[in-house]
């Protein structure tokens, strides 16, 4: 008879550890200098330690794996005494979708959501935190996101206050909200920590290494109900194998379809827009980086096209949001649409002050700033009803990123039954085409309608 003790929310022990370290691996690659070209190694990594310690989220994997062979085992488990109730909000009538998620994650009691950008993550977050009576910790990665989420919790549960951490930490009784920049540099040197009943984590995808930012917080914070929620998974098996094991696996999903019934989402249309091609990008050197400089961010033939597009759309009543990557990028676009549509747009990165980014974003909402150009701290946590097209200025191949950037427009609001999503193919180097085709495959997986723009 095989024993298994789960010693913590974050640890667990099999007495036979054979049992299961070939099953409980993933492979990792990684490339070395060879004689004349670089070379791919592969390794198998054992998420089992020596002494038959394993992280608690792969339990359930562990018993379907040990089931499935048919082997025998007995399994202790501390009462860890909390308990939970239907999610109740005052004013809110939670959507069947919603209802649907809140019972399967109370009746679980750990594990990962899978909701599209527009399903209303902030509010099944506070659902939870209504229904677990216990200490509650949001973990959130930017100040968008951090902003967002204290003002949903202080709708229903009051106001709160700036924590003794900073600005990086709410909190309010027994609820906190707590950006990971700032939990990392509070758990540094300092031994687990046993206050928290749930843990919640919001855009869990970033959970991609144990031993990463995330995993260090993760594995001091001793939650026994542990949530996370995200649009896609981390593209890696690392990545996926560390979201599970610090947080549990996928419990389920709520499907852009679903949304779309419930009138949530409006209809996403994707618009596809030819760069015009050149020879001038074809036989670009070097490595990616000064490729996509070259062909993307200075791409003058390019920048101008959408610069021209965003001006056509706004033209006809649209709001616009235009997503890059690099500030200068941001900042090119910024200079030609000033010269066709002065004061029309604005700029927001990473360095923006808080107060213009949440000033900006009001405006935007409110429809008083028609266009905003922006790099990826809008691509998660940020709601905008108001959003008419947003254009893809990226380029890349990331499929979490492509659903994430283009998500931001997809909430329904009144008079908005679709969405414009504006993506920009290059055909001038083999690099752009490849991530090209990838996107257009995200946009067709995602169900989305794709075209010619």
């Amino acid at each position: 008879m095989i024993k298994i003790v789960e010693r913590n929310p974050v640890t667990t022990w099999i007495s036979d550890r054979s049992m299961i370290e070939d099953f409980l691996t993933y492979e990792y690659e990684w490339w070395v200098d060879g004689l004349y070209h670089k070379e791919k190694k592969t390794a198998t990594y054992s998420l089992v330690n020596k002494n038959g310690t394993f992280l608690s989220g792969f339990q359930k994997r562990v018993f379907d794996y040990l089931s499935r062979r048919r082997v025998e085992f007995e399994f202790e488990s501390p009462d860890y005494g909390i308990k939970a109730s239907e999610p109740k909000l005052k004013g809110i009538e939670f959507r069947e979708d919603q209802q649907h998620a809140l019972a399967e994650m109370v009746q679980v009691g750990r594990g990962v959501w899978k909701a599209p950008t527009g399903a209303g993550k902030t509010l099944l977050i506070c659902g939870l935190v209504s229904a677990f009576h216990s200490t509650a910790l949001i973990v959130v990665h930017t100040a968008s996101l951090f902003n967002q989420t204290v003002q949903e919790l202080e709708r229903f549960f009051g106001k709160g206050k700036i924590g003794k951490l900073g600005a990086g930490l709410w909190e309010k009784k027994n609820i906190s909200v707590g950006m990971i920049q700032t939990l990392n540099r509070h758990y540094k040197g300092k031994g687990n920590d046993g206050g928290w009943g749930m843990m919640i984590v919001d855009e869990v995808h970033h959970v991609n290494a144990i031993g990463g930012s995330y995993g260090k917080v993760l594995k001091k914070v001793l939650a026994p109900v542990r949530f996370g929620f995200t649009a896609t998974l981390p593209k890696t098996e690392k990545g996926r194998m560390a979201m599970e094991g610090l947080v549990g696996s996928v419990i389920g999903d709520t499907t852009y379809q679903e949304l779309k019934e419930n009138e949530v989402l409006a209809d996403p249309v994707v618009r596809i827009c030819k760069v015009p091609e050149t020879d001038r990008y074809k036989d670009l050197k070097g490595g990616y980086i000064k490729v996509y400089d070259r062909g993307i961010v200075n791409n003058r033939g390019r920048n101008q096209m959408i610069v021209e597009k965003a001006c056509e759309l706004i033209d006809a009543g649209l709001t616009v949001l235009i997503m890059v990557e690099k500030i200068e990028h941001g900042h090119t676009l910024l200079d030609m649409a000033e010269f066709m549509m002065p004061d029309v747009f604005c700029f927001l990165h990473g360095t923006t002050e808080d107060e213009v980014k949440e000033e900006e974003k009001e405006l935007f909402e409110k429809q008083d700033r028609k266009g905003v150009i922006v790099t990826r701290i809008w691509s998660e946590g940020v709601n905008i009803r108001s959003i008419g097209a947003v254009l893809n200025a990226v380029g890349g191949e990331s499929e979490i990123a492509a659903i994430q950037r283009f998500g931001r427009g997809l909430r329904k609001a009144e008079g908005k039954d679709r969405v414009y999503l504006y993506d920009f193919v290059d055909l001038n180097h083999k690099w752009f085409i490849k991530h090209s085709i990838k996107r257009m495959l995200t946009y067709l997986e995602a169900g989305w309608k794709l075209e010619k723009g």
